[in-house]
């Protein structure tokens, strides 16, 4: 079952493109970012961000 507070957090990041700047916005910790964000992944089998070194980007594709 989706979760409401995942899906609004991988729309945060997906705006702003950083995890600490989400973190910050929604009051929570830059760890429960990534946390969601990973199991988003798990939960729909596909990649949604782009992690390369410090930069962040949205996939093109929901790569697997």
């Amino acid at each position: 079952m989706l979760d409401l507070n995942k899906l609004n957090v991988f729309l945060h990041a997906a705006q702003t493109l950083n995890f600490s700047q989400t973190a910050h916005m929604l009051h929570i910790s830059q760890p429960t970012v990534s946390k969601y964000i990973g199991e988003l992944e798990r939960e729909f089998d596909v990649v949604l961000f782009d992690r390369d070194g410090g930069r962040l980007q949205i996939t093109s594709a929901g790569k697997t």
